[in-house]
């Protein structure tokens, strides 16, 4: 985590940040795996902030889930005893909340998604409880300017442009074509 009062700097160091599970038994994540990667931060009006991450389960896979912290140099802390997302493997989480105050987090889904497709959607009220849409948000479907539509191997790392009030502007995303071209 680098830290700055503005925009334009200046700019800390990078400090590694940590990820805690809170006093449990035992974290649902492998320690000493690919534990809090991709993560997606969310500063709460309080300063608090929910960061929606990737990491290995102890169970198996890529999975999705929501840590706390005090501030942005942590320690974030999950104290679940299952991923909040279990649904499906899943990485790199884009988390809001829209306008009503009800939380979203945008995924890659590791599995193909609903119908084989691989953008997926979790929704929750509360931030703790999440549910796992059977709507797909996105495919490998791109339609272009003028209505060319081509068909990606792989689109991952799914991002929004949001408004003042958190409703959606724009979409982007990670893409490899056909010929190995990643871009986005």
């Amino acid at each position: 985590v680098m830290t700055a009062p503005h925009p334009t700097g200046p700019w800390s160091k990078s400090r590694q940040v940590f990820l805690d599970s809170g006093g449990a038994a035992q974290s649902w994540y492998v320690p000493s795996g690919r534990q809090f990667s991709n993560p997606a931060a969310h500063v709460l009006p309080n300063g608090t902030l929910l960061c929606a991450y990737r990491a290995d389960a102890r169970t198996g896979g890529e999975h999705v889930s929501v840590a706390t912290a005090a501030g942005p140099l942590g320690p974030y802390i999950d104290a679940r005893s299952h991923p909040a997302v279990e649904t499906n493997p899943a990485e790199d989480p884009f988390l809001w909340q829209d306008e009503r105050g009800h939380w979203h987090m945008l995924m890659h889904d590791m599995d193909g998604g609903v119908g084989g497709v691989v953008g997926a959607h979790a929704f929750s009220t509360d931030a703790m409880h999440w549910t796992w849409s059977h709507v797909a948000p996105y495919t490998t479907n791109i339609t272009f300017e003028g209505g060319n539509v081509r068909v990606m191997k792989r689109r991952e790392r799914p991002q929004l442009t949001l408004d003042g009030r958190g409703r959606p502007l724009y979409f982007t995303s990670g893409v490899e074509d056909e010929h190995d071209h990643s871009y986005t």
